[in-house]
């Protein structure tokens, strides 16, 4: 209970914080996050009083983590559509940036066990829903046009390359996240658990933090070739 507690509070601060660090002018951005924080400490009042199962609260706050990613992504895209800037088309996806978002959708099916025993499925339902969203919304950021601001079309190409393993990267780390702390808070809860649920107690921490330094050691290399270039 006050594991889920600390987890909403948490996410209020963080949305509070992004929040106050927008532009005075993204009102939109803010207020979108203001209404996911108080969002957030609903849930986790609600769980504290016992008017909301704490899986389900964890559930709902993944939701909210989910709708700030989708906010942002179509502001983006509507803002992308009145730009002056040339817009260059993508070709031939990144094929490691592709790799992480299939292997966020496929961290997925270790909820499987789950569903066949019966066990928290509607949180699990939602869990599902909102990793596969992030996913999509992590294609969808490596799938969009480029935005040539500047004269040297080859520098803003590495500049670009470099941002967009960052954003497709840390989306799709919060997506598998979502999977492994469900899988890590229900397995805590249950009296018993079979062995398939505790293989996932290792493997789903370690495919999560094998993605965070898979894409924080690749987006470092893009940074310092994205500077090299750039000089």
């Amino acid at each position: 209970m006050l594991f889920v507690f600390a987890f909403a509070l948490f996410a209020v601060c963080v949305y509070v914080f992004t929040a106050t660090r927008l532009s005075p002018d993204d009102h939109s951005s803010a207020n979108a996050r203001y209404a996911v924080a108080a969002f957030s400490l609903l849930l986790g009042v609600l769980a504290m009083v016992r008017l909301l199962a704490p899986v389900v609260t964890y559930s709902l706050l993944c939701l909210g983590i989910t709708s700030i990613y989708a906010f942002d992504l179509v502001r983006e895209e509507r803002l992308r559509t009145v730009r002056v800037a040339s817009l260059a088309p993508r070709g031939r996806l990144d094929t490691v940036p592709a790799i992480w978002i299939g292997i966020a959708i496929a961290s997925t099916l270790m909820l499987v066990p789950y569903f066949l025993l019966g066990e928290e499925v509607v949180a699990a339902s939602i869990v599902t829903a909102c990793a596969i969203a992030m996913a999509t919304i992590a294609y969808r950021i490596l799938g969009a046009p480029m935005l040539l601001c500047g004269g040297d079309a080859a520098a803003e190409r590495l500049r670009d390359r470099a941002r967009r393993s960052t954003r497709v990267g840390l989306t799709c780390v919060v997506a598998i996240g979502t999977v492994f702390v469900f899988i890590s808070f229900v397995n805590g809860r249950l009296a018993f658990v079979t062995p398939a649920q505790q293989a996932l107690n290792i493997a789903a921490p370690a495919l999560w933090a094998a993605l965070w330094m898979w894409q924080s050691l690749r987006v470092r290399r893009l940074d310092a070739g994205a500077s090299a270039g750039c000089a």
